[in-house]
């Protein structure tokens, strides 16, 4: 093999079928999950985040400032999402348990995830917990 040019191809590459949209195996877990979402939808009623008001919060960042004061907590808005409270970085399985499923607003949604200081925020209130949670 000589450097610089491309391997040669003896022969054209031929496709045996379509592709795929989806493999089975992804469109059952689909399933699974669009029905835990229709059921946690249904048990909490709404977002559960719904009438929270800014209230007190005192954290402190990486740099000892000390932040504290309101918190203010966005109005709710948007299609209703469903979160998992521990993240599937740290349970892939966890989007089909109903009990580490919540409801929230996507404007709460986004909120949540946005910086550090508000899932500090969540955290405290359940709404974010670690893989230390996750069922055995």
């Amino acid at each position: 093999m000589r450097r610089g040019r491309p391997l040669r191809r003896r022969s054209e590459l031929e496709r045996g079928g379509r592709l795929r949209a989806r493999s089975p195996k992804r469109v059952v877990r689909d399933r699974d999950e669009a029905a835990v979402k229709r059921y946690v939808l249904a048990r909490d009623g709404g977002c559960v985040l719904r009438g929270v008001q800014g209230d007190e919060y005192r954290v402190r960042d990486g740099v000892g400032l000390d932040l504290s004061g309101p918190v203010v907590v966005p109005a709710c808005g948007g299609p209703l999402d469903k979160h998992e409270t521990i993240p599937r970085s740290l349970w892939p399985d966890g989007c089909l348990d109903p009990t580490n499923c919540a409801t929230l607003c996507r404007a709460h949604h986004d909120w949540i995830e946005s910086t550090t200081w508000t899932r500090e925020w969540a955290r405290g209130r359940g709404l974010l917990r670690g893989s230390a949670d996750r069922p055995r």
